[in-house]
């Protein structure tokens, strides 16, 4: 189900002849980067028995903040994203996580030394998100009831999508469970983190200049869910799942709008559907 703002994708163009009897006039080439579209691309998710808040801050304090104020109410975060100035984050209550802690790291190399600290203390890694200026990175435990169990994480910051990686770890039994990206406009990096014990059994990626349509409504049909987006300057990529005991198939929507986030996010919690992923990026 997809809600976009802007409906008028055009007119079929008439015939040869039917155009070489029109009267010359006038007309302004549009040069091609003056035709790209960039929205707000959201998706949510059917979940039972949920409660969660949406936040978007000016700064990391604030973010902080606001988290920590959910923290309390007993909701943990299950994404963040940092498109331009926004500072997002996305809290949920009953979602299997115990313990969290979130930090933000200034500068555009990936802080392998502090996630590895924070692996040997028994947290994992379960949301990133970068912008121009640096990393927030939330970092958590699991509760014990939880149908899977993380065995191991490996990462991936490279310049393009590593997309041989991916492929070669999903062989060897990992999926993916963060992905991100880092930097500003064209030079953004990719971030790929990649978990064995997920509650993935299968996933795929598209990769691309435009909204993918065609490929999520095909993948839905075979069961897979949008999982993850992130964009890079013109490209955006975005994971679909699905897994055999954990991920039965719940109703799934996706929204692209230029209209603030909140007011499309309260529609579809009135319908129990909630984010799963946010981010701003090229759909046309």
């Amino acid at each position: 189900d997809i809600d976009d703002d802007d409906d008028d994708l055009g007119r079929a163009p008439k015939s040869e002849a039917a155009v070489a009897k029109r009267p010359t006039k006038r007309a302004k080439v549009v040069p091609p980067d003056e035709a790209k579209v960039f929205q707000w691309i959201i998706v949510t998710t059917a979940l039972t028995g949920q409660s969660q808040n949406f936040s978007t801050q000016n700064s990391y304090n604030a973010m902080v903040t606001e988290i920590k104020r959910q923290w309390d109410k007993g909701r943990r975060i299950t994404t963040v994203s940092l498109p331009g100035e926004h500072w997002i984050s996305v809290c949920n209550g009953h979602c299997g996580i115990d313990l969290q802690k979130v930090k933000y790291i200034s500068g555009p190399a990936w802080p392998q030394d502090w996630v590895d600290r924070q692996l040997r203390a028994g947290y994992w890694l379960t949301c990133a998100a970068g912008n121009a200026r640096g990393w927030v990175l939330v970092c958590s435990t699991f509760e014990d009831d939880l149908e899977f169990s993380y065995e191991g994480q490996i990462f991936k910051h490279s310049d393009a999508f590593p997309a041989k990686w991916v492929a070669d770890n999903w062989d060897n039994g990992y999926s993916i469970t963060t992905l991100t990206t880092q930097g500003e406009g064209k030079h953004k990096k990719w971030l790929v983190v990649m978990t064995y014990g997920g509650p993935y059994t299968h996933q795929c990626v598209e990769f691309g200049f435009n909204y993918p349509s065609e490929f999520i409504h095909r993948r839905w049909d075979e069961g897979y869910r949008v999982t993850h987006v992130a964009c890079a300057g013109d490209m955006s990529a975005y994971v679909m799942s699905k897994g055999d005991d954990f991920f039965d198939p719940p109703e799934q929507r996706t929204v692209r709008t230029n209209t603030q986030p909140l007011d499309k996010i309260r529609e579809d919690w009135q319908k129990g559907l909630y984010v799963v992923a946010i981010n701003w990026g090229r759909v046309l």
